[in-house]
Parts: C-alpha cells; sequence; structure tokens
C-alpha cells in the first residue's frame, strides 16, 4: 500500500480543481477562455483601483 502526504493547502487545492472539473457550466467557460487566447482575441486593460482608502 503506498501513501502520499499532502499539506492541508495541497489538498484543498486538489478539491478545488476536481470541484471545477466536476462543473460543466466552469469548465466550458474554461475552455472558451483558452480559445480566445490561442486565437489571439485579447484585449488590455488599465487596472482600476476600487479601494478607495489607498488615494
Amino acid at each position: 500500500m503506498k501513501r502520499l502526504i499532502l499539506s492541508k493547502n495541497e489538498y484543498d487545492a486538489m478539491i478545488e480543481t476536481i470541484e471545477i472539473q466536476s462543473n460543466q457550466y466552469l469548465m466550458r467557460k474554461i475552455v472558451a477562455g483558452q480559445r480566445e487566447v490561442n486565437a489571439a482575441k485579447l484585449q488590455s486593460h488599465d487596472l482600476i483601483n476600487l479601494d478607495k482608502d489607498n488615494e
């Protein structure tokens, strides 16, 4: 019997990945985004500061 030791962060990341891959809606969105990147259909935007305390 083989055993695997994961940190809590690694375990949480693995579970989140499994949950995302199990969600057909999210996977369609990811694939669509990948297609846009591959087709160079990208736009760049300036970042905005939503934290008014840092002005």
